[in-house]
């Protein structure tokens, strides 16, 4: 009942602005990453980097077709990008690491506002 690829599609010219929420969601449940947009930004770095799916260009319908049937075909690969997904998920985006960045955060703000 759930699927084993999350979608993630840009518009174009939003590439380098948003990272689109549902990214989380998918990578949380260990779904493989399937990214779409005309440029390169922070996602398709992710995806590349942890290995936990593919990137095509927009308007690419055979490199979109050929990263659906490549994954649905391999098994393997499938599972290593699944795994992959769900691994950046806990090591990047967990509350644990959110509540890290929050007091980061918190004590770069105190340190610029006090007054000399």
């Amino acid at each position: 009942s759930a699927g084993d690829i999350g979608l993630i599609s840009y518009h174009k010219g939003t590439e380098n602005c948003i990272l689109p929420s549902k990214t989380y969601y998918y990578m949380a449940a260990g779904l493989a990453l399937l990214v779409i947009s005309e440029k390169d930004n922070d996602l398709s770095q992710l995806v590349k980097d942890d290995d936990c799916g593919i990137n095509v260009k927009s308007k690419d319908i055979q490199g979109l077709k050929q990263a659906i049937l490549g994954v649905s075909n391999n098994e393997e690969l499938l599972d290593q990008y699944k795994q992959a997904s769900r691994k950046t998920a806990e090591e990047r985006f967990s509350r644990k690491n959110t509540k890290l960045y929050a007091d980061v955060i918190r004590k770069y703000v105190h340190t610029f506002n006090r007054t000399p």
